[in-house]
């Protein structure tokens, strides 16, 4: 954590010397998450800048001064408080997963492939997380016929630790399980796949996993491609074969009130149109990156570099975001009759305190609703808008819904579940059918006006920045 920028901060603030600080009380102090390791670096700089090694308490105003300094400086985001929240972060080469944890990962050294007659399984991906108790298996297949039913297992030394039934097997799949495990590092763990026929004859498919700390991203991003925009780090480790540049993009946050999981970092692979990921030579001649079918990872791309001369530059203009920890707020829509519509106008405001995203652009203006019975099903459907995203690189091109619930656990008033149609312009979702929850209908009561209630909350984001990864 020792750096120029902390003492420079350290000698430059004169304007807390009133602060009354404890650092005794370190973490009630401040409204930040930093585990016993970072504190005792932040004691030892102190030390250090004092010359005293056994400083227990802080009662001057020089001392207190320079203790809130640090403080500040990991708050505020200088290099240092880049290097601690690195170290939240793991990298899971298997998968490209980023895992968000202060304390140590374990993952699959490398994906497991097995051939089932003319078909394969393979386990793309396993993540054990000691503090939180679990573990987590991502397996694939394709081409997997003859059978029926399929099972899946957990066994550690020898013991199966996860209950599950057969149930109908595909013969291609994508899948995910999580199940609560005490790590211990002399565990031998195995995932183990069942796959039964229609005479009952079962085939078992077994996967011995060798774990492996995952590495801190601080560690992963030291030497490689890297560039920043947005408090979001863009990162690559590029590989070459037979005149193709090979890129699997990382991406991170830089603060920890930032959080989020990349929905792509180009346009869709399904739509056909390109990429929008450019790689630029020495003579500014240009080439747009193409999609890497993989069934491990979903951010692999590549450029045709025949005749292309180095230092190479990877242009990624857009990130598409899904954020995570965000505040839902309640909203109540005007008493409507069935058939009837209503302009509203209604802005929401949806900032979240944990999510930085929210504080750049947070509103969501519902233009107009109309209550409809479409087959027998009633429905508000609602018109809505990001009415700041002229004026930003990150724009709100999504947000969540959901009922609000009763204390007896019902939806009155409220949604059931919903549906949303994308602007064919640019991808948002602007146009969303919320179904509701029908009241018994007596005689006439069809017709008398009701209102509607339900939770809304961000969910994603378009974020232009321009990233820009130099290879030499």
């Amino acid at each position: 954590m020792k750096d120029k920028h902390t003492y420079d901060l350290i000698e430059g603030i004169r304007d807390i010397e009133n602060s009354d600080f404890d650092f005794d009380k370190i973490d009630e102090d401040i409204d930040f998450d930093i585990d016993d390791k970072d504190i005792n670096k932040i004691k030892s700089m102190t030390y250090e800048k004092l010359g005293k090694s056994k400083l227990k308490k802080y009662k001057s105003k020089k001392i207190v001064s320079i203790v809130v300094s640090i403080i500040l400086t990991i708050i505020i985001g200088t290099p240092v408080a880049l290097a601690i929240v690195d170290q939240l972060y793991k990298y899971d080469s298997s998968s490209g997963k980023i895992i968000k944890s202060e304390k140590p990962i374990y993952v699959l050294e490398e994906p497991m492939t097995k051939e089932v007659g003319k078909g394969k399984i393979t386990v793309t991906s396993v993540i054990v997380n000691p503090k939180e108790k679990n573990i987590e298996i991502d397996d694939v297949a394709e081409n997997i016929v003859g059978f029926d039913y399929i099972k899946r297992e957990i066994k550690v030394n020898g013991k199966n630790i996860r209950s599950d039934m057969y149930y109908e097997a595909g013969s291609g799949w994508e899948n995910k399980i999580e199940h609560f495990y005490k790590y211990k590092k002399e565990d031998k763990v195995e995932y183990v796949i069942k796959l039964k026929d229609n005479s009952d004859k079962i085939t078992t498919v077994n996967f011995e996993i060798n774990l492996s700390e995952a590495t801190s991203v601080e560690k992963y991003n030291q030497n490689i491609p890297k560039d920043t925009k947005h408090n979001i780090t863009l990162s690559t480790i590029p590989k070459e074969e037979n005149h193709n540049l090979i890129i699997e993009l990382m991406a991170i946050p830089n603060t920890k009130d930032l959080n989020f999981e990349i929905d792509s970092y180009s346009k869709d692979m399904y739509e056909e149109r390109g990429t929008e990921i450019f790689l630029k030579d020495a003579n500014n001649k240009r080439v747009e990156a193409e999609f890497v079918d993989d069934d491990n990872s979903t951010n692999k791309y590549k450029f045709n570099t025949e005749n292309l001369k180095k230092p190479y530059t990877i242009e990624i203009s857009k990130l598409k975001i899904k954020t995570t920890d965000n505040k839902e707020k309640k909203v109540k829509l005007p008493k409507l009759k069935i058939g009837e519509r209503k302009e509203i106008n209604k802005v929401i405001i949806l900032e979240s305190k944990n999510n930085a995203l929210t504080k750049e652009n947070n509103k969501v203006i519902i233009k107009s609703v109309k209550r409809k019975l479409v087959d027998g099903e009633e429905m508000y459907s609602m018109n809505i808008d990001y009415p700041d995203n002229e004026n930003t690189q990150i724009r709100v091109s999504d947000v969540n819904t959901n009922p609000v619930m009763t204390i007896f656990g019902t939806t009155k008033n409220s949604i059931l579940n919903w549906s949303k149609t994308a602007s064919l312009e640019d991808g948002f979702y602007r146009s969303i059918d919320l179904y509701m929850a029908r009241d018994r209908i007596k005689g006439n009561e069809s017709d008398k006006a009701r209102i509607a209630e339900f939770k809304m909350s961000l969910y994603s984001y378009e974020v232009e920045g321009n990233w820009k990864l130099i290879i030499k």
